[in-house]
């Protein structure tokens, strides 16, 4: 009535968030030449993916390391709230480049072909560029000056 059934072992989590199946933060341990290492790995979590900026991207990988560190967790809260703060001063006092604040999105088809091209701001963006639309769009998200 049963078999056997062998596992392999793809890892060892010292700390791991999951956050939906293949969506994870962990922090792997592994031996190398008797020594434990640990390193970060991130799997399908929006802060890895193209379309965040860099701003937003950094501070969810500074925000996930001090998560998964060795802090009390006062201690990570405070970090967390400090960072945050620095970050909206930052940003208040236009001291963040436009480059830090792009978006970069990929066109997977031609702009006019996306059914719903009026509320994708890339495409409009791409739109706006035609017929010099590079399959990459760079674009910033703001508030026009009149509100």
């Amino acid at each position: 009535m049963y078999k056997l059934l062998e596992l392999d072992i793809d890892g060892v989590f010292k700390y791991m968030l999951l956050l939906k199946k293949k969506k994870y933060a962990a922090v792997t341990v592994e031996m190398k030449d008797g020594k434990e290492v640990c390193s970060t790995e991130l799997k399908g979590l929006d802060i890895v993916r193209r379309d965040w900026s860099q701003l937003a991207s950094e501070a969810g990988k500074h925000i996930l390391e001090r998560i998964m560190s060795n802090c009390s967790a006062d201690d990570r809260v405070a970090f967390i709230h400090e960072h945050l703060e620095a970050l909206a001063k930052k940003l208040n006092e236009r001291q963040v480049s436009l480059a830090e604040l792009a978006i970069t999105k990929q066109l997977t088809k031609d702009p006019e072909d996306y059914a719903e091209k009026k509320s994708l701001p890339h495409v409009q963006v791409a739109i706006g560029l035609v017929p010099r639309c590079p399959e990459i769009t760079t674009f910033l998200v703001g508030r026009s000056p009149s509100g």
